[in-house]
């Protein structure tokens, strides 16, 4: 099983990191809720999730496209809490 896989149910409002956040470097996530558990499709499991809310590098876009997103059940650099429940 990879490390995010059958954490999340559909409903659930998450967001996922991009990069382990730390000093000096800003945040990157995108916030959504998950709206189907397992993408078609795609080489890798992820959740899809319709996206409400981006921050890239700390800074926050508010005029995004904010359709269904893809979050990656596991990354080559995953870490603990890369995606929780908000």
């Amino acid at each position: 099983m990879l490390k995010f896989e059958g954490k999340f149910n559909v409903g659930d409002v998450i967001r996922a990191y991009d990069f382990e956040p730390m000093q000096g470097r800003g945040d990157s996530f995108i916030e959504g809720k998950i709206v189907k558990l397992e993408a078609d499709g795609l080489y890798y499991k992820a959740y899809v999730i319709e996206a409400t809310r981006k921050v890239c590098n700390g800074k926050e876009y508010t005029n995004f496209d904010s359709g269904r997103c893809f979050v990656p059940y596991e990354t080559s650099m995953d870490y603990d809490h890369r995606i929780f429940k908000i």
